[in-house]
């Protein structure tokens, strides 16, 4: 371990690399999606205050998390607090 709390990636099994990969991908493309909705004319109000909640919850949990450390902490609580007043 190189810090405490983090894994070296030279110790994971390729496996493991190739789906923590895929998954990082996958939230990527989930994230593009979701600010297509919020920024599409015409979504409905309570399914953008539904994501807006969903965002700004995870970037207060990453800021506490990671104790501001982070950079998806601020961004997550940004795009939230965003998607909720409009």
């Amino acid at each position: 371990m190189s810090r405490v709390g983090t894994i070296d990636p030279a110790v994971l099994s390729p496996r493991l690399r190739r789906r923590l990969h895929f998954t990082w991908h996958l939230c990527s493309v989930y994230m593009l999606l979701t600010a297509a909705a919020v920024a599409w004319p015409g979504t409905p109000l309570p399914l953008i205050r539904l994501i807006g909640a969903i965002y700004l919850a995870l970037g207060l949990v990453a800021l506490w998390m990671s104790r501001g450390r982070h950079v998806s902490g601020p961004l997550f609580t940004g795009a939230g607090i965003l998607a909720l007043i409009g």
